[in-house]
């Protein structure tokens, strides 16, 4: 039952995020604001600001859903009296509604991690990314 375990463990260490993430960004910040160590400050401060971000919620919901989503077949396929055409099945019934999700899982995890971003009083707003952009003092490409 290794298997078991590793989808287990998977979906659990994700739990937390999708349905604590007010309660462990709180903590975050209570840590950052009681520590003297300037190091852990910038980290708590680093990770609180992750934590609290609307692109990080969408995506601990995401990852919660498939994670669940896989977990669940992944114990089904693991009785000792599964049959091959019945495990063909639940995997093509995974796959079908993974593409379903894939389609309209992505507005209902918006709204989830809207929710999630209003407990936090954090705005939801998905934020650009500062793109890196390198000089070129030559060229590099040669003739």
């Amino acid at each position: 039952m290794w298997a078991e375990t590793r989808w287990e463990s998977k979906v659990k260490s994700v739990e937390p995020m999708r349905y604590h993430g007010a309660a462990m960004r709180e903590a975050l910040i209570e840590v950052r604001d009681n520590t003297k160590d300037p190091a852990i400050k910038a980290e708590a401060q680093f990770l609180s600001e992750e934590v609290g971000s609307y692109r990080f919620s969408i995506c601990t919901v995401v990852w919660y859903d498939v994670l669940s989503a896989i977990q669940h077949v992944s114990k089904l396929m693991q009785f000792p009296n599964m049959h091959v055409d019945l495990a063909v099945n639940l995997l093509k019934k995974t796959e079908q509604g993974l593409q379903s999700y894939r389609a309209s899982g992505f507005v209902t995890a918006q709204m989830a991690a809207k929710d999630i971003c209003e407990e936090m009083n954090v705005e939801a707003v998905l934020k650009q990314k500062r793109l890196r952009s390198t000089k070129r003092h030559f060229s590099y490409e040669s003739r």
